[in-house]
């Protein structure tokens, strides 16, 4: 593919008339109509099914191997089903709510609550999920009737291009709009005075983000994934249980924010734990280097820089097990890896102190969920944690007794294809959600509207105070 010949210069030119573009037309039309909303929605759906292949060979282009079923299956899935499950809602969602009123004050007055769109969003994608994570938040902002404009990742410029290409044929710029380019528009895109930002990466590169926003009070939306646990109870160390969580990690090679960062088995359960992801892998991938079901690592950096957690673990002597069923050399050309699993991993190696994002997975044992909970909690709070127990009471502890983003129970990563359940971090993992119901309203704002009543007993209120006010506000404060 032939990318556009484009300066970031020109990108910030172009990025500033979209804005303002968009601007003028939401101020023309400040609420769109159900049908409006609805047609726009539809549009999005129709975009992604009818350009499946397009995606899938761009995805393929950029990170050298990307499955064309996990295209489907991760990228493709979620905003469609994201856009149905808008369209069946959203009569329901616009309703303006009625909301109770103190009679004795106020009498016959009326409140009610209704979910206005806030105008334009900028929306910055990440590079492992740049089409997901591009449409997906585009059918919430659609829904609740807003305008955007996308900025996919310039690690993934086919994608880029494929994005802007396909906003272009569906929707006028004044409604949707694209930028490519590197860092320079990245810097730009953040400091402009949106009226709502989403970004998704990593938190160091979010709080740059937050900061720059924060010149213009502008609210963010921020997903940042983070170190997610994994917890087995004694009860479920099964070959199921394990299944799920190897076929998990290995998809995108681990390069996936919600994917597991580290796993907690009983003590004494380690061999079980080994001997079941072996044989896991070599179900789900008999050959991972030579293999189109594999996916590459996006590029030289991040697999240098897996390479660098794996001497590291080598260097400081940690107990490391590959788990490589054909037995194939190493790849640099292809990027790819077979998968690692470090085994009671000091604090001090490089995968206990950095989110991963490739097929490495620490192990630790434990004692007693005290334990685990006590070191969940005394970590940073992650964005996703995953439990695989048949004992209620156990589950219980352990979602009672720590925070994070979201919860699994005996899956992984499988909560966030619902569409009917916000996304979003906390903490260090993020802030504000998207997905369903919780991210029409996070890129709405829920307007109070009080009506007066013509006769009421709001004149109290007012000076002079005299005898009924004081009884009035005895009886209210008694």
């Amino acid at each position: 593919m032939d990318f556009p010949v484009q300066t970031d210069a020109e990108a910030i030119a172009q990025l500033k008339d979209l804005f303002a573009l968009q601007q003028a037309a939401y101020r023309q039309n400040m609420m769109p109509s159900y049908e409006e909303r609805i047609g726009w929605l539809t549009k999005v759906e129709k975009m992604i099914l009818q350009n499946q292949d397009r995606i899938a060979e761009a995805l393929n282009a950029d990170f050298g191997t990307h499955p064309a079923a996990l295209t489907r299956i991760a990228e493709l899935l979620g905003p469609v089903s994201r856009a149905q499950f808008a369209k069946k809602s959203l009569r329901k969602w616009m309703r303006p709510q009625r909301r109770p009123v103190n009679r004795l004050l106020f009498g016959l007055a009326q409140n009610r609550l209704m979910y206005q769109p806030v105008g334009v969003i900028g929306n910055m994608s990440p590079w492992n999920f740049p089409i997901d994570i591009s449409f997906g938040p585009l059918v919430d902002a659609l829904a609740a009737g807003n305008r955007m404009i996308i900025k996919p990742s310039e690690n993934v410029p086919h994608c880029a291009e494929l994005i802007r290409e396909l906003i272009g044929e569906t929707f006028p710029p004044d409604l949707v709009g694209v930028v490519t380019g590197g860092l320079d528009l990245a810097r730009e895109f953040s400091a402009m005075p949106w009226d709502h930002l989403l970004f998704t990466g990593g938190p160091e590169i979010g709080k740059k983000v937050m900061a720059a926003a924060a010149q213009h009070l502008t609210p963010v939306t921020l997903e940042l994934g983070g170190k997610n646990p994994t917890i087995i109870t004694a009860d479920n160390m099964t070959e199921k249980s394990v299944t799920s969580i190897m076929a998990t990690k290995m998809v995108k090679a681990g390069q996936m924010c919600i994917t597991s960062d580290y796993v907690f088995i009983p003590e004494g359960m380690t061999n079980q734990f080994v001997d079941l992801a072996r044989a896991a892998i070599a179900k789900l991938y008999p050959r991972i280097i030579d293999n189109e079901d594999s996916t590459s690592i996006i590029n030289g950096h991040h697999y240098n820089r897996l390479q660098g957690y794996i001497d590291d673990a080598r260097d400081k002597n940690a107990d490391l097990v590959e788990i490589n069923p054909a037995a194939e050399d190493p790849s640099p050309e292809l990027r790819k890896m077979p998968l690692y699993l470090v085994l009671e991993p000091d604090e001090d190696l490089a995968v206990m102190q950095h989110e991963i994002f490739g097929p490495i997975l620490p192990i630790k044992s434990y004692k007693s969920l005290e334990d685990v909970v006590g070191y969940v909690n005394d970590n940073e709070r992650p964005l996703a944690l995953y439990i695989f127990s048949k004992n209620q009471k156990d589950i219980d502890y352990i979602v009672n007794n720590t925070i994070s983003g979201g919860v699994a129970i005996n899956a992984v990563s499988l909560h966030v294809m619902q569409a009917s359940l916000p996304f979003g971090g906390i903490g260090n993992s993020g802030m504000g959600h998207h997905h369903g119901f919780e991210g029409f309203v996070g890129f709405s704002k829920a307007k109070p509207i009080f009506k007066q009543a013509p006769v009421d007993g709001s004149s109290l209120l007012f000076p002079p105070y005299g005898t009924a006010v004081k009884r009035l506000l005895d009886f209210l404060l008694r």
